[in-house]
This record gives C-alpha cells, sequence and structure tokens, in this order.
C-alpha cells in the first residue's frame, strides 16, 4: 500500500490529468483514470490500477502523440 502522502499526491495528478479537455474527452483514458481515483479515494493503489494507467496512458500517446498535459506525463511512471 502507498503512503497516504502518495496516494494524495497521485489523486492530486488524476484530477490534473482529467482537468485536461483532451483527457476528458477520451473515453477510454478517462474511465481508467476515474476508477484509479475512486482506488486512491478507497486507500489502495493496486497492480491493476498501475495496469490500467499505463493501458490508458499508451493507447492515448498512440493516439493523440506527445500532446498531453504535464500531470499525464507525470502518471505515466507510477
Amino acid at each position: 500500500m502507498a503512503s497516504d502522502q502518495g496516494l494524495l499526491n497521485i489523486l492530486r495528478l488524476i484530477e490534473v490529468a482529467l482537468s485536461d479537455p483532451q483527457v476528458a474527452a477520451d473515453y477510454q483514458l478517462a474511465t481508467h483514470l476515474n476508477k484509479g481515483a475512486a482506488a486512491v479515494k478507497n486507500g489502495y493503489l493496486d497492480s491493476q490500477c498501475r495496469n490500467d494507467y499505463q493501458q490508458a496512458i499508451n493507447y492515448f500517446l498512440m493516439v493523440n502523440g506527445f500532446k498531453v498535459s504535464p500531470a499525464l506525463i507525470q502518471l505515466m511512471s507510477l
């Protein structure tokens, strides 16, 4: 389990990423991030969440290139 501060940092990054209209408009990516945010709020970030993030971000980069928000780029390292 990640530390409380780590979870808060992840949640903040997710919220910033979702505030990007390009991210919010991408249903698959936004769904993964919203599921992850719910998991973080419940106090955990398991390997499936990390896998969901990575798949969603890889998909987004493939479709949209590298025109992404800094917060989304930071999520790639989770």
